[in-house]
């Protein structure tokens, strides 16, 4: 599952937290992809779009150990 979201761009901010840019059949097959791998009705899988002007209200820490967390390397852009 991670590497299929590192391979459709997205970028991990932290461990299940993964930010970036889909087309709508990039969403859709990382959503097909998620019914197959997580199977267990406790799991659970959100893909929740944000605008631009969302996005710019975000607050957020950079912490030195990159493996808390990475801040984006694109901007953010939505894609419709």
């Amino acid at each position: 599952m991670m590497e299929f979201c590192k391979d459709l761009g997205l970028q991990r901010l932290q461990q299940g937290i993964f930010l970036g840019k889909l087309k709508n059949n990039e969403s859709r097959s990382l959503e097909n992809l998620t019914r197959k791998c997580l199977p267990s009705i406790t799991d659970n899988f959100y893909i929740i779009p944000l605008c631009k002007e969302c996005w710019s209200k975000k607050i957020s820490k950079q912490y030195e150990n990159e493996n808390k967390v990475l801040q984006p390397k694109k901007p953010f852009e939505i894609i419709e």
